[in-house]
């Protein structure tokens, strides 16, 4: 199911993965949190007891999160910290640390549920590759566009 309304495209994979995205200028901290705040509104709608994966797509950016209604009081809290560094948003707590996948290299969110939004993986392809040392040639980016391969496969096997 594929909706269009204000330059947002929702789309509903399948039972378990929510995927919502963003045009490129909102790649800042206060647009990340707008796009969790106005997703768990359309979730607490959609899916108010059902948990599920949930993919954020800002540009080419993304980051991906577990919803889980069902347990927000046990889920550690996350936020995102403004440009400064100097304060903090709370994220809607149903919004959680995705279960069941480990990300690779630097998480975008630390121990403390703080999510960097500087870190966020990349659907980059474009970038023209790298020369490893073994002489090969590899894809910048390789990792993320790995992990999100990682993670498909990881919802496609198993339920949240």
């Amino acid at each position: 199911m594929v909706a269009r309304k204000n330059d947002r495209i929702l789309l509903l994979l399948t039972r378990y993965l929510w995927v919502e995205c963003e045009a490129p200028d909102k790649d800042q901290p206060d647009g990340w949190k707008d796009l969790m705040s106005e997703t768990a509104g359309r979730l607490s709608i959609e899916h108010a007891t059902r948990p599920l994966y949930l993919i954020l797509a800002i540009g080419l950016k993304w980051m991906i999160f577990g919803w889980d209604p069902l347990q927000a009081g046990q889920n550690q809290q996350l936020s995102i910290n403004n440009d400064e560094g100097t304060s903090a948003w709370l994220i809607d707590p149903r919004i959680c640390r995705v279960p069941n996948i480990q990300i690779p290299g630097r998480s975008y969110v630390d121990g403390n549920g703080v999510i960097n939004t500087r870190l966020a993986k990349t659907l980059d392809c474009f970038t023209p590759v790298d020369q490893t040392a073994q002489g090969q040639q590899e894809r910048r980016y390789m990792e993320d566009l790995n992990f999100l391969e990682t993670c498909f496969v990881a919802i496609m096997n198993g339920v949240y």
